[in-house]
């Protein structure tokens, strides 16, 4: 071999550009990203002047942006609908399990709401515009925080009717919410463990069931006082007190269906779910239970849209057509139940 063949350097290999998928967004925090269009959103019945997107615990950015493209593309609500704005909200691991992460991520997203919402956020208000919400699986422990978060940031938070909350919205309820039961939080924390080692495998599922256990423990645990005490309201005559703040918890069921003065889901317009029975972490039957519970609390449950065959938060992977369409049809109020 020459001299000449031996100095020749081997010629560079190109390594592809790594593309974040929500590099149109700015990023607040780990957890917060929002996008907000170029034009001023317009006022307007057929689209959403904002949207709220929960992702579900785990999300990885690749794939909650397939769920964000067909709303700036003009795909779901047609191509003359501008741009909405967008609020992303990822629900890490770490933030399912622990309210005071859960709720440091709504308390970020709260200005981000009230620069795109304004006075819409308080009750007496006639909002200019209706967001959308579109939560996932895990996404719900964030958006309670979020009900929440905005209570308790607001100029009226001493009087429970004026304390702000979302103005009247649409709800989209994706693979959501769920009523906690062990194995399925077991098996939502577990995922993507069975591709590691054997040795991490075995230090992480302790750890693993330590996280759910203490998680069911609080959430059943609220629960139960909550019915202690209602119980205990029949057997004492009602005297004044003074006015209570929201309690945090990190409840994945109730305070979606909360229509009371402290609900800050209350001025909910109509929701849709989707869902499967072949969903494995959230079942079927505890969707259809929520849905009832909602609407003998004076919610509208404009679609009960059941996916069949799709795993958990695979439904539009599954059939994207259908999926959008119940979007669309859920907040335009077409075709309600």
């Amino acid at each position: 071999m020459s001299d000449t063949a031996a100095s020749t350097p081997a010629p560079a290999v190109s390594v592809p550009a790594v593309v974040d998928p929500l590099a149109f967004m700015d990023k607040l925090s780990d957890s917060v990203y929002v996008y907000r269009p170029a034009a001023p959103r317009p006022a307007s019945s057929a689209s959403p002047s904002l949207v709220i997107i929960c992702a579900w615990m785990g999300a990885r950015p690749a794939h909650i942006a397939k769920y964000l493209a067909p709303y700036r593309a003009g795909l779901v609500f047609g191509d003359s609908a501008p741009d909405p704005a967008i609020l992303l909200l990822f629900c890490h691991k770490s933030t399912a399990a622990s309210s005071a992460k859960a709720a440091i991520v709504a308390q970020t997203a709260v200005p981000v709401i009230r620069a795109i919402l304004g006075d819409d956020l308080d009750p007496s208000s006639t909002p200019a515009g209706v967001p959308l919400v579109h939560v996932f699986s895990g996404g719900c422990l964030v958006l309670s925080q979020l009900y929440n978060a905005l209570a308790q940031s607001s100029k009226h938070a001493s009087v429970k009717d004026r304390r702000d909350c979302l103005p009247p919205h649409v709800t989209i309820f994706d693979s959501a919410p769920g009523n906690f039961w062990y194995a399925g939080a077991v098996a939502a924390f577990s995922t993507g463990l069975e591709r590691q080692p054997l040795i991490q495998r075995a230090i992480a599922l302790p750890l693993i069931y330590a996280t759910v256990t203490a998680m069911y423990a609080r959430i059943h645990g609220y629960r139960l006082v909550l019915w202690i005490g209602s119980q205990l309201a029949k057997l004492v005559p009602a005297r004044p007190t003074k006015d209570e703040a929201y309690r945090p918890t990190l409840d994945p069921w109730r305070p979606h269906n909360d229509m009371s003065a402290y609900g800050g889901n209350r001025r909910e317009l109509r929701r849709a779910y989707i869902y499967s029975h072949d969903d494995k972490m959230i079942l079927a039957t505890d969707t259809e239970i929520h849905a009832s519970e909602a609407r003998s609390r004076g919610f509208t449950v404009a679609q009960m849209a059941e996916f069949k065959g799709s795993a958990h938060v695979a439904h539009l992977r599954s059939d994207p057509v259908r999926y959008w369409q119940v979007v669309r049809d859920a907040f335009q109020g077409v075709g309600q139940q």
